[in-house]
């Protein structure tokens, strides 16, 4: 059961920093300054 939860949790990691990678390039794209846009890995459920 841990080895199922470790595993989601990894495909949730890398899921969430592939949007944060494609948020971050397209606000470069449009020349907005993208520096300061964290990635929320203090919600709880990453506690």
């Amino acid at each position: 059961m841990k080895a199922s939860k470790n595993k989601a949790l990894v495909f949730s990691l890398i899921k969430d920093d592939l949007i944060h990678t494609k948020l971050v390039n397209g606000l470069d794209n449009l020349n907005l300054n993208a520096n300061v846009y964290l990635l929320s890995m203090s919600r709880p459920e990453f506690s």
